[in-house]
């Protein structure tokens, strides 16, 4: 897997310059964008940072999935995204997992199901548990407390 995460982040390099051209020349990727003006050259990099991503999804690394479920989302192809997400939280990855939640609890792409999106961002705390990013966590367990109170408060109306 390391190959794979080397390549994704790659891909987080590119894609990071196209967001801060700053970063172009930190990278010593000056040269690659010399003759370009400022539209071509992040068209030239968001290519290059999605062609990485694409390499390592197809490997099966489920941040680059979850990635490309990102980048479908954007472009409003829900369908896509949920299928990119779904094959991501297959292999327990966490943000996939908290997408996934996202789409039920707010119906894109699929029925609201409030149940599944509660049961969902359960998981992926839980997933979550024992990683790096203490932020991430605990953006995850307040979407899922928020699923739970929300679902409360419906069940509490459907039953007056």
């Amino acid at each position: 897997a390391g190959s794979l995460a080397a390549t994704y982040n790659l891909g987080e390099i590119y894609e990071s310059c196209e967001e801060d051209l700053t970063l172009v020349s930190e990278y010593g990727l000056s040269e690659q964008c010399q003759y370009k003006n400022t539209e071509e050259a992040k068209t030239w990099l968001r290519e290059q940072s999605w062609s990485y991503y694409d390499m390592a999804a197809e490997k099966g690394y489920a941040p680059a999935i979850y990635k490309k479920g990102n980048r479908y989302e954007f472009m409003l192809q829900v369908d896509m995204a949920l299928e990119c997400y779904e094959q991501a939280a297959k292999q327990k990855y966490y943000p996939a997992i908290n997408a996934l939640a996202w789409m039920y609890r707010n119906g894109i792409g699929v029925e609201v199901d409030l149940e599944k999106a509660e049961a969902l961002y359960q998981e992926a705390a839980e997933n979550a548990e024992g990683t790096d990013s203490s932020t991430a966590r605990g953006i995850v367990q307040l979407s899922y407390r928020a699923a739970r109170q929300r679902n409360t408060k419906i069940r509490e109306i459907m039953k007056i």
